[in-house]
């Protein structure tokens, strides 16, 4: 029997057998280290970031570690297997291809981990997912067939003239995707903010789409802004970088007024509406400034701390309404604008 088996293993099997012993060494060690390793580092490190990436290398490890375990026993094999152009030709294009389809993965779980911002609703969420995933590919598609020795100078020559004619064609709405993809990657306004633009239109920002953002006004109507003309605003952002603010009051007294009397009136009135506006004594004073010498009175700022921009048109009005009651009270002139006019007697001489 062995004898049989001998004389039929013949040089020209040794080869071929080597090859095959070598690949199934390679292939149970890897995937039994695929196996015993990555759980338990997975065990050990967790977090969102791991499980991204893991669950995005999972299943194309598999075939990963398959192609490598074939790659590394070729060099054992016969010379006319690891030789042949083809057949490496068909490993290279193996490993690109899982490559492409782990990319894939990962894009795809990126989009729905805690990476992308929370404000990212659902439509920009796939828009930004489908670019992400059409330029995957299509760099994929080139890598693909410049290992097939197929030249693809013919096919990015065309593709540039076809993007140049797509984005004229496409110009405003390119232009408001790209501010858009600034707006939420930037996030120099965020879904809740209160804003003002450079043309004084005030409101809270309830979306921002890829192509637009809208903003809810204090009449109770919708502002529709194209992302283009948000993104070369000058914009006053409420909320950053803290929600209170302060709100201050001009007011002017008369030159007879005691200053100190004046100073501590307002105080106490700031005081008393710091209290109302955040429900409980504040550690943060009012603040009362003299301000300048006017033709008519003497100059002065009331400054107070709020929680929120939302309450400053109710706060400037309790203020005003509160100052004008404590300074009537406490006989705190506020005076007219007046102006004092000397004419002068002209007497003829006989």
């Amino acid at each position: 029997m062995f004898e049989q088996l001998r004389a039929t293993l013949t040089d020209d099997w040794i080869p071929w057998i080597r090859f095959a012993l070598v690949f199934l060494a390679l292939l149970i060690s890897f995937q039994l280290a695929r196996r015993l390793v990555i759980p338990r580092l997975r065990t050990r490190t967790r977090g969102w970031a791991y499980d991204l990436f893991y669950g995005s290398l999972e299943r194309p490890l598999k075939w990963l570690l398959s192609t490598l375990a074939l790659r590394v026993a070729l060099d054992f094999g016969p010379a006319s297997l690891h030789s042949n152009v083809a057949f490496l030709t068909a490993i290279k294009l193996s490993f690109i291809l899982i490559g492409i389809w782990f990319f894939h993965r990962l894009v795809k779980a990126g989009f729905q981990s805690p990476i992308v911002p929370s404000d990212f609703n659902g439509s920009t969420r796939l828009l930004l997912s489908a670019f992400s995933h059409l330029l995957l590919y299509g760099l994929g598609l080139l890598i693909v067939l410049d290992t097939l020795r197929i030249s693809i100078t013919p096919i990015l020559a065309s593709l540039g003239v076809g993007s140049i004619a797509v984005a004229l064609a496409l110009q405003d709405t390119l232009a408001n995707f790209f501010s858009g993809v600034y707006l939420l990657i930037d996030r120099p306004i965020q879904v809740g903010d209160t804003i003002r633009l450079d043309n004084g239109v005030e409101g809270r920002v309830v979306k921002i789409g890829w192509r637009s953002t809208q903003v809810h006004l204090a009449n109770e109507t919708m502002l529709v802004l194209p992302n283009s003309k948000l993104s070369t605003s000058q914009i006053i952002n409420f909320d950053l970088p803290n929600k209170d603010m302060v709100v201050q009051i001009d007011v002017g007294v008369s030159y007879e007024s005691k200053l100190t009397q004046v100073e501590e009136v307002a105080l106490e009135v700031g005081r008393e509406q710091m209290l109302e506006a955040w429900g409980r004594t504040s550690h943060v004073e009012p603040l009362v400034r003299f301000t300048s010498f006017a033709e008519s009175s003497i100059g002065m700022s009331l400054s107070i701390r709020i929680p929120h921009y939302s309450q400053a048109p109710k706060v400037k009005h309790e203020l005003v309404k509160a100052l004008h009651r404590e300074f009537t009270k406490h006989r705190i002139e506020i005076p007219y604008p007046q102006r004092v006019v000397r004419q002068a007697t002209v007497t003829k001489s006989s």
